[in-house]
């Protein structure tokens, strides 16, 4: 279902469903200690992803894909990677669905046949 904000309200991600939550304000740590704003956050563990509510329509839809990539990451065992190599992933698979529906759409129906 999509949420007020254009968002899913939850995603598959193999086996494991992740809640999508808007939240007004996200922030966290940095590496030098100081509290930094967020557009995005996943936790694999409580299956939950989480998108600051003041990011752009436009850039929504890169930040959860962004967040995905993460989650897929971590259940392929993957926990040390590069937030560059995530965000260009991110970017990237958006503008590929975004460009491609015909891909898009052959993807769908291999997943129709296989059913």
């Amino acid at each position: 279902m999509i949420t007020v904000h254009g968002i899913p309200d939850r995603i598959q991600i193999g086996p494991i469903w992740y809640t999508i939550e808007v939240v007004p304000e996200l922030t966290g740590t940095g590496s030098d200690g100081e509290s930094v704003w967020l557009e995005g956050t996943v936790r694999t563990y409580r299956q939950r992803i989480k998108i600051e509510e003041r990011t752009g329509r436009g850039v929504k839809p890169i930040i959860v894909i962004h967040e995905a990539v993460h989650a897929i990451l971590a259940q392929a065992g993957i926990d040390e990677h590069h937030e560059n190599v995530v965000s260009a992933l991110g970017f990237g698979i958006v503008s590929l669905i975004q460009d491609n529906p015909d891909l898009v759409s052959m993807i769908q129906a291999a997943s129709d046949d296989d059913a």
